[in-house]
C-alpha cells in the first residue's frame, strides 16, 4: 500500500501509487498521457479510445490524469519516470496483470486488474467456455499463471479441451487418442505450457468459501494472477434457504472480496436464458447482482453458426460479438471475434474477406 512520502522504487510501488490516486490503467498508458500533457506535439484527442479511434485510454481518464498532474499530485510518479527506474521492456510485470489477448477488447477494457471481478454472460452454447479457455491460453502464453474452477466438467475433460485448442486439434480426436505423430508432438508441447501455467482448482463443494480456500492454497504456492470460475449458476451458498436474489448478491460479493484480498482478477462465466439483439447490462437478471458488484460485465452474442470455409483452411463456426456493457475503470464498447473449428478465436478484421 502506498504511503505519502514514500519514494517509488519499482513497478509494484508505482502501481500502488497510481491506485492510491484512483488510477487503474496501465503504467505505459499513464506515461503516454503525461507525455502529451507535457507537450510532445500530440493532441489530447489522439489519446481517447472511442469507436472511431483506437487511442490509449478513455476521455474521462485523461481528464483525471490531467487534473492530478496540474495539482502536482503525480510528482512521485514523475520522479520515478525521470529517474529511469521504469522500463517498459523490464522483465518484472507491469500493472496489467491479465489481458484477454484480443487487441480491440483489451483496448476497450484497458486491461483486467488485480481485485477486479469480471462477469461474462451469454446464452447456452454461445461460446463462453471456449472464450474463457482462449483467455487462459493467451495469458499462459505470456507466462501468467491461471487458476481454473470448472464446476461443469471434470479437470481431465477440461484439460483435454485446453490442450486441443492450444494445439489446434479437434477435441473429439484428442479425447479418443486418434492423433498423428505430428499432432502427438503438438499435444506434448502444449501439455508443458498448460501444466506449468494453468492450475485446476478442485473445490470440495461448489460454494464460495470452498472455492476461496482452494484459491488461497494455490496463491500461496504460485504467482496466480487470474482465477476463472465456470460457471456462476453452479456456485452455491453456505445457506441453502437463502432467497434467489440474496444468493446472487452473496456469491458475487464473496468472489469480489476474494479477488480484492488475494490480489487476483476473478472472471466468472454466467449462463443467461436470453440475450437481446442489442446486448446491455439489463440482460443480466436483477437477482444476479452483476450490475452492483461486477467491475466489468461483458455479454456475448453469436452470429451465423453455419460453418463456412476460411482462407487458412479452418472452418469459421460463427462470429462472436462481445459487448462490454459495464466497465468501472474505462469505456464501454463492442468488438467481434471469429470462432474457428479448432475453437480458437481471433479478432474480426474490419474488412473481412470471408
Amino acid at each position: 500500500m502506498w504511503t505519502d512520502g514514500d519514494r517509488i522504487q519499482n513497478t509494484s510501488q508505482a502501481v500502488s501509487f497510481l491506485r492510491s490516486m484512483s488510477l487503474r490503467v496501465p503504467l505505459q498508458n499513464v506515461k503516454k498521457v503525461l507525455a502529451v500533457l507535457m507537450g510532445n506535439g500530440r493532441s489530447k484527442r489522439s489519446l481517447y479510445t472511442t469507436p472511431g479511434n483506437t487511442g490509449v485510454v478513455g476521455k474521462g481518464t485523461v481528464k483525471k490524469i490531467e487534473d492530478l498532474y496540474k495539482n502536482g499530485r503525480l510528482s512521485p510518479f514523475l520522479d520515478y519516470l525521470d529517474g529511469g527506474r521504469y522500463q517498459e521492456s523490464a522483465s518484472e510485470p507491469d500493472d496489467v496483470q491479465v489481458i484477454t489477448g484480443f487487441d480491440e477488447l483489451d483496448m476497450i477494457t484497458g486491461g483486467l486488474f488485480p481485485g477486479d471481478l469480471v462477469v461474462i454472460g451469454g446464452e447456452p452454447s454461445v461460446g463462453k467456455t471456449s472464450l474463457a479457455m482462449n483467455i487462459m491460453l493467451n495469458n499462459s502464453g505470456r507466462e501468467v499463471s491461471v487458476g481454473w474452477v470448472d464446476l461443469a466438467v471434470s479437470a481431465e475433460i477440461g484439460k483435454q479441451a485446453l490442450l486441443a485448442i492450444d494445439a489446434s486439434i479437434d477435441q473429439h480426436r484428442v479425447r479418443l487418442g486418434l492423433l498423428t505423430e505430428t499432432e502427438g508432438k503438438r499435444i506434448a508441447k502444449s501439455t508443458e505450457s498448460v501444466s506449468e501455467f494453468i492450475h485446476f482448482i478442485q473445490a470440495r463443494n461448489a460454494d464460495v468459501a470452498s472455492i476461496r480456500q482452494r484459491a488461497e492454497e494455490l496463491c500461496a504456492n504460485s504467482t496466480v494472477r487470474l482465477i476463472l470460475v465456470d460457471y456462476l449458476e453452479l456456485v452455491s451458498t453456505a445457506n441453502p434457504t437463502t432467497s434467489v436474489s440474496a444468493t446472487g448478491h452473496e456469491i458475487l460479493m464473496g468472489l469480489k472480496t476474494m479477488a480484492r484480498e488475494l490480489g487476483v482478477t476473478v472472471v466468472v462465466l454466467s449462463s443467461l436464458a436470453s440475450v437481446s439483439i442489442n446486448p446491455q447490462i439489463s440482460d443480466f437478471p436483477k437477482s444476479s447482482g452483476v450490475n452492483q458488484h461486477a467491475d466489468i460485465a461483458m455479454l456475448l452474442r453469436r452470429e451465423n453458426r453455419v460453418p463456412v470455409e476460411c482462407e487458412n483452411s479452418n472452418r469459421l463456426f460463427g462470429v462472436l460479438e462481445i459487448v462490454v456493457a459495464k466497465n468501472r475503470h474505462g469505456t464501454l464498447g463492442r468488438t467481434k471475434l471469429m470462432l474457428q473449428d479448432n475453437l480458437r478465436f481471433q479478432t474480426m478484421p474490419s474488412e473481412s474477406s470471408l
